[in-house]
């Protein structure tokens, strides 16, 4: 089952709340979500490479290793 990102649960709870007077609304909306889960993956991945950081892992597979652990848990590419 996926997981969902603080970001996306807000995104969610947004869309029953926020009325779009416009197309041009909408699509400001969409970009801006779209940069904010950019950015939450990017600290996901990076916190997860802390971690790691503590173990016996080859540091030259941090990024990959980290960025594999994003899409499996939340299942999904940004």
């Amino acid at each position: 089952m996926k997981k969902h990102t603080a970001v996306e649960i807000l995104e969610i709870s947004l869309l029953g709340i926020v009325s779009f007077d416009s197309e041009v609304l909408r699509n400001k909306y969409k970009e801006q979500f779209k940069i904010a889960k950019e950015i939450e993956k990017e600290q996901i991945i990076y916190s997860h490479i802390s971690g790691m950081q503590f173990i016996a892992v080859d540091p030259n597979h941090y990024y990959n290793d980290s960025e594999q652990y994003f899409n499996e848990t939340y299942n999904k590419k940004i």
